[in-house]
């Protein structure tokens, strides 16, 4: 019993409430470790007497290893022997805060990720660049870096040589580039890098060229995983990797068959893409790349980035007159200042017939959202 009562003298008031060997002077390596008050009781305080020992507590009985090696036990224990107006975390001891707090500690068999002393937001921060710094770990930039493909690596996948593919590229520019207004000066006798550029191209021309089903299929194939990483992945900060692939969707987009996506279709068909999800892909880009809007696309270009603006609104209103679907781009500051840089700067056929439908359009738009409007007495009113 006498020693019972030496051995109370050493232990902090945790450690005996949780009949747990106590290494003595405060603070004790137990509470230490998990960021709690050590509280040693006086000398004059604890009962010394064999009697008042057994009727107070029962004896204390040797630790076993199952006692030691569970800290979730008497974290568990500690709760539920302590009150709750008593509970201080480390910190809260250290910087005098408000007693009524609760802070939960991580056990010891996470000690290995958790340095000793830090703050649960350093804590998550920790962890974080644990994860991040994993060589397993990539992130989404790195991913699609990496799964970029070259035109010579998608020509070569599709079957087809660097001459074929330029003289389908220049057969493109001599008979299907002059329906598009925004390629009224491109040069069509170089082929371009940006595989989705030349592709498209290609994929528009073959249609007309004898035998050339399986030919489109390839190509249709390759093009479709282009869009996809064009679309989910962060744009390309290379303007004229940027300028390529808006060419690219422009093609797509405005010789697109004048159909919707069929419910029957699927990823791998070799149908013709559709003109709904082509101007869904088209308009997603351009606000990717902030058409309109301090464009960085300017510095390959200052009047490509203001074609594409307007171009894109007139092709809504004819998606929409087609479809009879919502017209998602409408008149807005944007449009009104590329159209008139536009009238300033460029004095060509294709360009005036483009801002004839601009201005045709934005015409539209003023006489519906007028009181009393209705389809009759818009038509009545562009037919004055």
């Amino acid at each position: 019993m006498a020693a019972n009562a030496r051995r109370s003298l050493q232990a902090c008031t945790r450690c005996r409430q949780q009949k747990m060997k106590c290494s003595g002077e405060a603070p004790c390596e137990r509470c230490a470790k998990f960021g709690r008050e050590c509280v040693f009781e006086a000398a004059n305080t604890v009962t010394t007497t064999s009697s008042v020992t057994s009727n107070s507590a029962p004896i204390q009985q040797p630790l076993t290893p199952s006692d030691r090696s569970n800290p979730l036990n008497s974290i568990d224990q500690d709760d539920r022997s302590e009150p709750r107006g008593r509970k201080r975390s480390f910190h809260e001891i250290i910087h005098n805060l408000d007693y009524g707090r609760r802070s939960y500690y991580p056990p010891a068999r996470y000690g290995e990720l958790v340095p000793e002393g830090d703050t649960p937001y350093s804590t998550v921060q920790g962890l974080e660049d644990h994860q991040l710094c994993s060589p397993d770990y990539k992130t989404l930039g790195t991913a699609s870096i990496s799964s970029t493909k070259s035109l010579a690596s998608c020509l070569a996948d599709a079957n087809i040589t660097v001459a074929e593919a330029h003289e389908m590229f220049a057969l493109f520019g001599e008979r299907m580039a002059p329906f598009i207004p925004t390629f009224y000066a491109t040069d069509f006798g170089r082929l371009p890098a940006e595989p989705v550029y030349a592709l498209a191209a290609i994929y528009t021309i073959a249609r007309y060229l004898p035998d050339s089903s399986s030919l489109r299929g390839r190509v249709g194939r390759i093009l479709r995983s282009l869009l996809a990483d064009l679309v989910l992945s962060p744009a390309t900060s290379d303007p004229v990797t940027a300028v390529g692939n808006m060419h690219g969707l422009v093609i797509l987009y405005g010789c697109a068959e004048a159909t919707g996506p069929s419910p029957g279709s699927t990823p791998e068909s070799t149908d013709s893409f559709d003109m709904l999800t082509l101007k869904g892909i088209a308009e997603a880009y351009a606000v990717k790349t902030k058409l309109g809007v301090d464009c960085y696309l300017a510095k390959v270009s200052v009047q490509l980035p203001l074609l594409w603006v307007v171009w894109l609104y007139t092709m809504s209103h004819h998606c929409a007159v087609i479809h009879g679907c919502p017209r998602s781009l409408s008149g807005s500051a944007e449009l009104l200042r590329a159209k008139a840089l536009l009238e300033q700067s460029i004095d060509h056929p294709r360009i005036r017939v483009l801002l004839g439908e601009c201005d045709l359009f934005l015409l539209w738009e003023r006489l519906i959202n007028a009181p009393g409007a209705s389809p009759a007495t818009i038509e009545d009113a562009l037919h004055v």
